[in-house]
């Protein structure tokens, strides 16, 4: 926009100038002729003058007429290209933004997950140390609920092949059974 109104400035004063020493040439020109001031020659000058800026007037005007046009459908063009890069960051920011929940979630699920391994490692050491424990030992150790510590019992027995019942007449199921080390 400065440099819209600098323009406009300086073509301004230009064309002032160039009015104003067309003006004085026509007027030292007629006074030539004439050899004396009169009101005629005068009159003539203006005249001519007067002609002139009628004529370099709207000239001027639809040239700074044309000036805004084109600036304005800059402007609209830069506005667009700043809504569109707009719309496309906030979009970009709503995106990481649902990234970074999704992280918060893994990252409770996984300290979750983390806490169950240490606590099936800390069980099967205790069953290791032990030789023979039983599910409400193993309840009482680690205050769990019975489900927790069947729920880790069982996976300890089924899914990593780590232990298994003492005897064959124990039910995992079952808040009494003895659990022990695999050979």
């Amino acid at each position: 926009m400065k440099k819209f109104a600098k323009n406009h400035i300086i073509l301004t004063m230009f064309l002032t100038l160039v009015i104003s020493l067309i003006l004085i040439i026509l007027i030292i020109l007629l006074l030539r002729k004439y050899d004396i001031v009169s009101w005629n020659a005068i009159s003539s000058v203006g005249e001519w003058a007067s002609i002139l800026v009628a004529v370099l007037i709207p000239i001027g005007v639809i040239y700074i007429e044309k000036q805004v046009e084109k600036n304005t459908n800059e402007v609209e063009e830069k506005k667009n290209e700043i809504k569109i890069s707009n719309t496309t960051l906030y979009d970009e920011i709503k995106g990481l933004k649902q990234e970074v929940n999704n992280l918060k979630g893994y990252a409770k699920t996984d300290k979750v997950s983390i806490k169950k391994i240490n606590l099936k490692e800390e069980i099967y050491k205790f069953i290791c140390i032990s030789m023979i424990a039983t599910t409400k030992d193993i309840m009482n150790k680690f205050d769990i609920s019975l489900e927790q510590s069947k729920s880790i019992l069982l996976e300890l027995s089924r899914v990593d092949n780590l232990i298994k019942p003492a005897f064959i007449v124990d039910n995992p199921d079952n808040e009494d059974c003895h659990w022990q080390k695999k050979k």
